[in-house]
């Protein structure tokens, strides 16, 4: 059950400095940091009174059991432990732990958590207020909680709770301050929330249903929507294992979503599952896939069928989805190439399944089979360790790589051929993921 509590509070005067946390690189190279852990450690064991076991989170920014923060405007860090006790690991507890003026920790207060570990920290100042988001993972395997905390005369008091799978911090609205950003699912449906504060103390929680039913989130993103907002793009997957987006954003003060109101939008982005949402030439624009069978195939989605992914973004302007570009794009290889015009109708694909290499081939209706068509080029994308496999005695050429792979490209097509791409063509086209 969602909670919300109206604060009024002092203003509090805050340093606004970056949190600290340790990680096994900082204990290995920075003594005094040690020493200062081992000081926290040993006065929550102290205060607490029993054998405790540190958690530390499984996601987000903050990886350590430990974090120095100023979260009470003292301009002085206090300390977030995590923890649990050893004789019972599946409840968890966060403390808070001040420095006394000697230089020693104190243990100032506890409170259980809800869930049987800590999955992530959220440090969230808004105005002159510092909160604590923590989620905290359940028994449940799609399903998290999380609760926002403010440190208020040396107690943590909960201001929020709530369940969620999508737990994150965005500036959601352009307004400069980071908004808390939910997704959860209950039965067979999606609600979003938009946890937001327009005074620097109190929260208003915007909140929308998505009335399609779907069986999972499969992945989130954020993207610019205009000079100033941004989009949660939400890929769900339906049952029967096709994917779908959604995109939600704030608009007049009001959470928006015309994939869940504009007849037949949400639809049009059905596609097989893998086809996720991306930015896939790091503009900043989440670009949404749709598929289309390419040249040659059969109507239909089948195992067999090539696809060509279309990308789409959102105007904000007229809350529709506007072509991109078209592409090839390997789930497997880790690349996108985008199909010049002049290839338009004129060009199909062929995957080869067991080593990921796509080849294209100039379209003829005459012939039956695409591997009998001509082929034009082929690319294909490899971890460094088999690079070896595509020499240049064999015709390939490194084109691109990245910290994880090489790519290769291979031409084929007969003297002359119109439509062969050029290396400027090959290089303006790849777009690398991996």
């Amino acid at each position: 059950m969602k909670k919300i509590l109206a604060l009024v509070l002092c203003c509090l005067l805050l340093t606004g400095c970056q949190g600290i946390t340790f990680s096994v690189e900082d204990l290995l190279t920075s003594p005094v940091i040690a020493d200062e852990q081992t000081s926290i450690f040993q006065a929550l064991t102290q205060g607490i009174g029993k054998s405790i076991t540190l958690q530390y989170p499984y996601s987000g920014d903050y990886r350590s059991a430990i974090v120095l923060e100023d979260i009470d405007g003292s301009e002085g860090q206090e300390a977030l432990a995590f923890y649990s006790e050893a004789l019972n690991e599946s409840v968890t507890g966060v403390a808070v732990l001040d420095k006394q003026n000697d230089g020693e920790w104190k243990l100032e207060t506890t409170v259980t958590g809800v869930g049987t570990a800590i999955d992530r920290v959220i440090i969230h100042p808004i105005g002159q207020t510092v909160d604590i988001i923590i989620g905290y993972r359940t028994s449940a395997l799609d399903e998290s909680q999380v609760r926002m905390y403010r440190y208020i005369n040396g107690n943590l008091a909960t201001i929020y709770e709530n369940t969620y799978t999508v737990l994150e911090k965005y500036d959601i609205d352009g307004c400069g301050v980071d908004e808390i950003v939910l997704a959860r699912k209950a039965g067979d449906y999606v609600t979003v929330s938009v946890i937001k504060s327009f005074d620097g103390v109190n929260y208003i929680p915007y909140e929308l249903l998505l009335t399609h039913p779907v069986t999972s989130i499969a992945e989130h993103n954020f993207g610019k929507i205009s000079e100033s907002n941004s989009a949660l793009y939400l890929d769900l997957l339906n049952e029967g294992g096709a994917l779908s987006t959604e995109i939600i954003y704030l608009y007049d003060e009001g959470i928006s979503s015309p994939t869940n109101t504009v007849l037949g939008m949400r639809e049009y982005t059905r596609r097989p599952s893998g086809y996720l949402c991306l930015d896939y030439d790091g503009d900043g624009v989440v670009e949404v896939p749709v598929v289309s069978n390419f040249t040659g195939y059969p109507a239909g989605i089948g195992t067999s069928n090539e696809y060509m992914t279309m990308w789409h973004t959102f105007n904000s302007q007229s809350s529709m989805l506007e072509l991109k570009s078209n592409s090839y794009y390997s789930l497997t290889g880790g690349f996108v190439l985008t199909i010049p015009n002049r290839w338009l109708g004129l060009v199909t694909v062929k995957t080869n399944s067991e080593t990921g290499e796509a080849t294209f081939y100039k379209y003829d209706t005459e012939i039956a089979s695409i591997d009998e068509m001509h082929p034009i080029m082929s690319i294909v994308s490899t971890y460094d360790q088999d690079a070896g496999k595509y020499s240049e005695e064999d015709g390939y050429r490194l084109v691109a790589q990245t910290e994880r792979r090489q790519y290769f490209v291979k031409t084929m097509a007969q003297d002359g051929e119109q439509l062969v791409l050029t290396n400027d063509e090959i290089l303006d086209n790849l777009y690398c993921l991996d």
